[in-house]
């Protein structure tokens, strides 16, 4: 299965908003990386250097993961890809501009799941109801409230604690 990863892309400032020690928010990802690779999961993430998405995919290629597929926007030219850590990824997908990145995801992945709520993550739930029906695993340690009912009523999102998420995986 392909997990698009998803989450803040300022992890310290993410930390901060949420009340929780980011030692200890990088841990809890070390672990749920653990079950991602021994459940032999492949990820589909934008690998912007710092991000939780780049947490996560470097630390999946340390415990031996299988396959990084990352979305990177080569032909962009608005913003560039400076800020993105491509060495991490085993196959990039070309999205063409940032602004074509949100669906990409969503269309390459099996699941996404989220590590929290971000901006550029509620867009990328969001897009879920339009580019391809996919659930969405909150994992509800990293957020501080649950999605509005009206904001989410097209889209599938299941709200799991950190350890319940091999759980949720395996469904």
């Amino acid at each position: 299965m392909k997990i698009g990863i998803v989450g803040p892309t300022k992890v310290k400032k993410f930390c901060k908003i949420i009340n929780m020690d980011v030692f200890a928010y990088v841990n809890e990802i070390v672990k749920i990386v653990k079950t991602i690779v021994s459940l032999g999961h492949e990820l589909v993430l934008v690998p912007e250097k710092g991000s939780v998405s780049d947490t996560v995919a470097v630390e999946y290629k340390k415990q031996g993961g299988k396959k990084v597929y990352g979305i990177i926007p080569m032909d962009d030219t608005e913003f560039g890809i400076d800020k993105l850590n491509q060495e991490v990824a085993d196959e990039i997908i070309n999205c063409c501009t940032w602004r074509n990145q949100a669906p990409t995801i969503v269309v390459e992945s099996d699941i996404l799941l989220s590590f929290g709520f971000g901006t550029g993550t509620l867009g990328e739930i969001m897009g879920t109801k339009y580019y391809k029906k996919i659930k969405t695993i909150v994992i509800e340690d990293f957020i501080t409230q649950r999605l509005p009912i009206e904001s989410k009523r097209d889209v599938k999102i299941e709200y799991v604690k950190t350890k319940d998420v091999s759980k949720a995986l395996n469904k």
